[in-house]
């Protein structure tokens, strides 16, 4: 009775193998799966135990061909059947997610058994399929053909020669005749070519690639594998492969040489078949096509083919030197393809399983760690838990990169990325002064290639850090002012870059938006804010990127600016004098921009209620009642907008400091409109208020003492000068 397997069991019996090299932090908690796209990486899952065998400490100094190792077997059971639950629970959550997936991968495993029958036919006895027949028409040259089969299915022969000093197509001719092969060689040049062949025991068909090599021939079959055997000089372009050709022939060498059995030879050919599936996964993920179960069932089938390989060579009892680093690559194969699939836990994993048993002399181990640093990073984010652990795991990992590997000068390419993965990850968390000591040290390994981002996040950290000491004394402000002074040489370079058209290609466009902003809050936050330069910077930003929104610190920025500015008539004109030195003055949008900005303000504040919403009302607020000030003729329409937002901000419940202005602001604005009561009414409020600052309340009583004294209500005036009007 022939039993059926399911198209899963390739997947769940070579995944669970893998167990082996987990580093054991998991223990599965039972819960539905959920569709996530990509793969949902499992959850950590507690065992008791070290997952990673104990080797001798004196292994690495031992002159034998084999190293000892011991393995906790109950352990591995265990681990064993805890993966098989997780397999299952990836292949629901795969199957609720993409449909496609189950058909694509049974399809990628029947392609995988008729591309490695031959592979397999190999692991049968080979026996030598009656005697060698030699050549007797080579004089004193030999060339012998040895013919195998197995089984019942015939094997490729095999050659042995010792010629020398031969001409090439006597050798290749007698070799087709000996073989039953017709030679088509009519599209060789005809020349006299001498060559020798000394192998022993050689499939033909390397063989016959050797021989012609040495003359600049080369060779194809046409018509399958019963056709002639064309013979050509190389440099034919008429019989250039194709790449798939080329592609093909190597697959095929690399199947004839993983067919040798439990070799080193073996070992590699069989992970480069499983590197080249999973490099055939990934182009097609580039690809970006619409149905990605195709590159998935490649990585899930490379998955499979580097797990195989690691059993067959380390078996947790006796493993090969010579093998071990294509068993160490295989590990890292499966990591790369569970980590293309979105299972960045059990990349993880696995990458620190390999730090784990890796020698500290291994050249690939700094790239390990930065690898494990980003996976467990692109976990952490795909949890969204607010746990800190898996960063703190991947500031070690990233650590360790800098620490172990920061004098290796074939790592400084994996190091300096990993300060810069580190600064990023310390940015993220708020940690700027250690963020900036990381992205600074990058900057120097970098150099002038710099990319603009890494400028940036270094004039942010900058900014953060300034805005912190500014408020700690005269020392603190000092500190503070260099921050500042460092991030404007960045922020102006990157506003260079922008205005001169070189930009880094390799950035967001938006970055320059956020660069420019930046730049002008800097400019407000300096011992002397130029508040003029920053506008500008705004206004120009704005011209850039004008379908952009604002961030809400943004709109309060600018409209502070805008009230700064016309608070006199010198910064007004410093304002039109940059414009007009900038060639923007005579620019007729100008105008109509710095208008249209104003609206802009306004408008985008609504989307932040509350305390950004308030702040950019109030001075937008001052900036209307400044123009009234300052423009007699167009005063009333501004003293009423001033009117209307010191409302808007009197009515949204603001803090105290921020109500008293804008009652003070809006009893100023309404005696100038002829709205007396509204007026009076306001101070009454600033005058009553039991939490009002002093001075608040001396200003309010002089402002409501100066309108009764021009009015000639000198008993009254006398009343609010004392404070007393608010009886």
């Amino acid at each position: 009775m022939t039993v059926q397997q399911s198209p899963w069991s390739p997947i769940v019996s070579t995944l669970s193998l893998l167990l082996i090299f987990a580093c054991g932090l998991n223990a599965a908690e039972e819960s539905t799966p959920r569709p996530i796209t990509p793969i949902p990486s499992l959850p950590p899952i507690l065992r008791d135990g070290p997952m990673v065998p104990e080797q001798d400490p004196q292994a690495d100094s031992r002159s034998l061909d084999n190293v000892e190792t011991s393995i906790d077997r109950a352990g591995m059971a265990a681990d064993l059947q805890a993966l098989r639950q997780d397999v299952a629970r990836v292949r629901r959550a795969l199957e609720s997610s993409d449909r496609d997936f189950s058909d694509a991968y049974r399809q990628r495993i029947e392609e995988r058994r008729v591309d490695d029958r031959e592979q397999a036919d190999g692991r049968e006895e080979l026996v030598r399929d009656g005697d060698p027949v030699s050549s007797s028409r080579l004089a004193n040259n030999t060339l012998i053909i040895q013919r195998y089969r197995i089984g019942n299915r015939s094997a490729p022969a095999t050659i042995t020669a010792r010629i020398s000093s031969e001409r090439v197509e006597v050798v290749y001719r007698e070799m087709g005749y000996l073989l039953g092969l017709t030679i088509n060689d009519r599209q060789v040049s005809p020349a006299r070519r001498i060559v020798d062949l000394h192998v022993a025991d050689m499939p033909w068909e390397e063989a016959l690639t050797r021989l012609l090599r040495q003359t600049g021939l080369v060779w194809h079959r046409e018509g399958g594998n019963q056709g002639a055997v064309i013979i050509r000089d190389d440099d034919d372009e008429d019989f250039t492969p194709s790449q798939e050709a080329l592609q093909r022939r190597a697959l095929a060498s690399l199947r004839s040489a993983a067919r040798d059995g439990q070799d080193v030879v073996a070992a590699q050919a069989r992970y480069l078949i499983a590197r080249q599936e999973a490099s055939q996964a990934e182009a097609l993920r580039r690809q970006g096509s619409d149905d990605d179960s195709a590159w998935r069932a490649r990585h899930f089938s490379a998955i499979s083919s580097f797990a195989d390989l690691i059993y067959d060579f380390d078996t947790g009892s006796r493993t090969s030197l010579e093998a071990l680093p294509w068993v160490r690559s295989a590990m890292i194969g499966v990591a790369e393809s569970m980590q293309a699939l979105g299972m960045h836990r059990e990349a993880a994993n696995i990458y620190r399983n390999y730090i784990n048993k890796a020698d500290r002399s291994d050249p690939r181990l700094a790239g390990v760690r930065l690898a494990a640093a980003h996976a467990v990073r692109q976990q952490h984010l795909r949890a969204q838990s607010g746990d800190i652990t898996d960063l703190e795991l991947a500031s070690s990992l990233l650590r360790d990169v800098i620490t172990y590997h920061g004098n290796d000068a074939q790592a400084q390419a994996v190091v300096a990325e990993a300060r810069l993965e580190l600064g990023q990850l310390y940015f993220d968390r708020g940690e700027y002064r250690a963020a900036r000591e990381e992205l600074l040290a990058h900057a120097a390994e970098a150099g002038e290639s710099l990319s603009h981002r890494i400028h940036l996040m270094i004039a942010e950290a900058d900014i953060a850090l300034g805005r912190q000491q500014r408020n700690r004394g005269e020392s603190g402000r000092r500190v503070a002012q260099r921050h500042f002074d460092e991030a404007l040489t960045r922020l102006q370079l990157l506003r260079q870059a922008l205005f001169n058209r070189r930009t880094d290609p390799l950035v967001d466009q938006d970055l320059y938006r956020q660069a420019l902003f930046a730049l002008g809050s800097v400019k407000m936050l300096l011992d002397e804010p130029d508040y003029v330069g920053a506008l500008h910077v705004f206004l120009r930003a704005r011209q850039r990127f004008p379908q952009s929104d604002i961030e809400g610190p943004l709109l309060i920025n600018i409209a502070r600016c805008y009230a700064e500015i016309h608070s006199s008539r010198e910064h007004i004109q410093a304002m039109w004098s940059l414009l007009e030195d900038q060639r923007l003055l005579n620019d007729p949008t100008v105008q109509f921009q710095l208008a249209e900005m104003l609206e802009d303000l306004q408008v985008q504040a609504g989307a932040y209620p509350g305390a950004v919403e308030t702040r950019v009302h109030f001075y937008l607020a001052q900036y209307h009642f400044q123009m009234a000030e300052q423009n007699p003729a167009a005063g009333a329409e501004h003293y009423e907008r001033a009117v209307s937002l010191y409302q808007r901000v009197r009515d949204s419940n603001p803090p105290q400091y921020l109500a008293q202005a804008a009652r003070l602001g809006l009893a100023r604005a309404a005696f100038a409109i002829g709205d007396d009561a509204r007026a009076r009414t306001a101070l009454r409020e600033v005058l009553t208020d039991p939490v009002a600052h002093e001075r608040d309340r001396q200003v309010a009583a002089r402002i409501l003492g100066d309108y009764f004294y021009r009015r000639g209500m000198y008993r009254e005036a006398i009343e609010a000068y004392d404070g007393r009007a608010a009886q």
